[in-house]
């Protein structure tokens, strides 16, 4: 024994909307019809060919009561997949940027380290716009670029990088001043840095690229 529905035009108006396909006869189903549902996926089909199919459809032979108001369960399920993809995209994006950020800054201390002054500040400084970019993000293939995915003018890719990489100089400042106000603009510098960090991790813009329409992306 199984469902069957017998559609109507007022009452199946969201059902009908779909312009549903009966994967047996390839007829449209449309008001009027008999339909029975398949309870595992939500696949609709006439009830002569849910009959020719031996009443079964995905090993199982249950199915639906009533007209789903929503969309069917097989849908709802590659909708989820695709979700679930694109969620697992960005936030790989988001580590790479954040790993590429990571090595290029250790690169930088080391330079320091070794008291190699000059070549450290040009580095932190001109990485976004040094040939292809610094080398973390050509390590993990990505590249500073205009929103849209279009390759910015030298010009102002130099004056980015020294704007988006000069802003990290902020602490040794901080360290430089005196008075009760450097714990609060310390402490506010930290917050920014947590908060910028967790941006790139979830993939989305840093402050400062979304004031000049600039992201971090994938090379094409």
């Amino acid at each position: 024994m199984f469902h069957q529905h017998q559609l109507s035009a007022h009452l199946h108006q969201h059902f009908l909307a779909q312009a549903r396909i009966d994967p047996i006869t390839g007829d449209v189903i449309s008001a009027g019809d008999r339909v029975v549902l398949c309870k595992a996926c939500g696949s609709a089909f006439l009830t002569e060919s849910w009959v020719y199919m031996g009443a079964r459809h995905c090993g199982q032979s249950q199915t639906l009561p009533k007209i789903p108001s929503t969309l069917p369960t097989l849908h709802l399920k590659k909708q989820r997949q695709t979700e679930t993809k694109a969620e697992s995209k960005i936030f790989t994006l988001g580590l790479m940027r954040f790993l590429a950020f990571l090595l290029d800054t250790t690169i930088t201390a080391a330079l320091f380290w070794y008291k190699w002054y000059p070549l450290a500040g040009f580095y932190w400084l001109f990485k976004d716009a040094i040939h292809r970019g610094s080398i973390g993000k050509i390590l993990f293939g990505l590249r500073l670029e205009r929103q849209g995915g279009r390759y910015l003018k030298r010009g102002r890719l130099i004056f980015l990088s020294l704007l988006r990489n000069g802003i990290w100089s902020v602490p040794y400042f901080l360290i430089k001043m005196q008075g009760s106000g450097f714990a609060v603009l310390l402490l506010v510098f930290a917050l920014f840095v947590v908060v910028e960090i967790i941006r790139t991790l979830t993939h989305q813009q840093r402050f400062i690229d979304l004031l000049f329409s600039v992201q971090v992306q994938k090379r094409r």
